[in-house]
């Protein structure tokens, strides 16, 4: 994008005009890895459809998320971290390892959940102090099952679309309700949240769908 700025010179001299240049820079490829190196177990492929990014899920981060680590009188939400690469064997294809999910410490009612600013702020300074670490998308939790399917609100599908815009990024829903408790995932795509499966990684050498 170029934009036209007027420089304001001393008196007595005519102003002139100068071209302000504003360029994207692209952010570098992500470092290619075998999923194998990363999962510990050689000729594990999880099942993952077209166009969707491989998910694994660290067990520090699995466990956080698990539906009993939450309160269920209020919404809780906050942020997921870790590591993005390539898929050595499927380049076009991002592998994302969660490492952490990190709370906000944001507002949450039995039906909302509000993100501080601050906690925007405290994320994005971690993530540039780290040479590996990116954010990698957020999670909040649904108490009462009020959405058609258990999944999503418009709400959610909007802050995704304006805040975690990267086309890799990924939403976590962890439901709290009896009839429909557990995690999913998501990514949004044609401006609709879509359930990608997620494999997590005990430890080396252990792998629990």
């Amino acid at each position: 994008m170029t934009s036209d700025t007027t420089v304001r010179e001393a008196p007595g001299r005519p102003a002139r005009t100068g071209l302000l240049r504003i360029e994207r820079v692209e952010e570098p490829p992500p470092k290619p890895v075998r999923l194998a190196d990363l999962i510990g177990v050689a000729g594990v492929r999880p099942a993952t459809p077209d166009g969707c990014p491989v998910v694994l899920m660290r067990p520090a981060a699995g466990r956080a998320l698990r539906p009993d680590s939450f309160p269920a009188d209020s919404e809780q939400g906050g942020f997921l971290l870790g590591r993005r690469f390539r898929d050595a064997d499927a380049p076009q294809r991002t592998v994302l390892e969660v490492t952490e999910a990190r709370a906000a410490r944001g507002t949450g009612s039995r039906c909302t959940f509000t993100f501080p600013a601050e906690s925007f702020l405290r994320v994005g300074r971690l993530v540039a102090n780290s040479t590996d670490i990116e954010l990698l998308g957020w999670y909040h939790t649904h108490p009462v099952a009020v959405y058609p399917g258990h999944g999503m609100s418009d709400m959610d599908v909007e802050l995704h679309r304006t805040v975690f815009r990267r086309p890799w990024q990924i939403a976590v829903l962890v439901n709290l309700e009896p009839s429909c408790r557990g995690l999913r995932m998501f990514r949004l795509a044609g401006g609709r949240f879509h359930d990608i499966p997620f494999t997590g990684v005990r430890r080396a050498g252990a792998v629990v769908a």
